[in-house]
């Protein structure tokens, strides 16, 4: 029987989470920027902890806060104009 010897990564490029989880770079980088996903820049890289990563899709963290809310754009809704009667 082999030896298979399974590392677990810890750490990841924030330009290598949408092929590992299928969401897209512009996702990542908005939930990073909203505070969601803690982030640390290493030599000029933007890195996220394995541990971290795991905790959001999770939808629970270690600092006991709740989860941020949906990055999705609310829908737009048509400005009301008044329509003036004469």
């Amino acid at each position: 029987m082999k030896n298979q010897n399974v590392t677990q990564r810890l750490s990841w490029r924030l330009t290598e989470l949408p092929a590992v989880t299928g969401l897209s770079l512009a996702f990542w980088r908005k939930v990073a920027r909203m505070g969601g996903l803690p982030v640390r820049k290493v030599q000029g890289a933007v890195i996220v902890l394995d541990d971290d990563l795991r905790a959001y899709l999770s939808g629970s963290n270690k600092q006991g806060k709740e989860p941020t809310q949906s990055c999705r754009a609310e829908p737009q809704t048509e400005p009301q104009v008044a329509s003036a009667t004469a």
